[in-house]
């Protein structure tokens, strides 16, 4: 328990590092058949729905514990993390239609 007081209290916070096999595959996306990259996107919009979900109710399930109140604020991070991950692949999805309608698309 003392080393872990340690840790939270003195050791300094490291940026995320980000390993995300859907932005890189959107990044290689010129290598994909374009129904490959959607089905990609669609995937992972899926599962971060699924994520959501599950982190809400594990949520709820911690906030009958008054000793669970950190955790369940992990979990409020975790929903909403997953919230922006499904609504930055349905972005995504509308991006990559635009690319595939051409030039003259607005893409902001």
């Amino acid at each position: 328990m003392a080393a872990a007081r340690r840790w939270a209290r003195e050791t300094p916070v490291d940026p995320p590092v980000l390993k995300h096999g859907p932005m890189l595959r959107l990044w290689l996306g010129h290598l994909l058949e374009p129904q490959r990259m959607r089905e990609a996107l669609l995937r992972q919009q899926e599962f971060a729905e699924d994520m959501r979900l599950r982190a809400v109710a594990d949520a709820q399930a911690a906030k009958e514990e008054p000793a669970w109140a950190y955790p369940a604020l992990t979990l409020r991070w975790a929903e909403r993390y997953y919230a922006r991950e499904r609504d930055l692949a349905a972005a995504m999805l509308d991006d990559l239609a635009a690319l595939e309608n051409g030039p003259g698309e607005d893409r902001g």
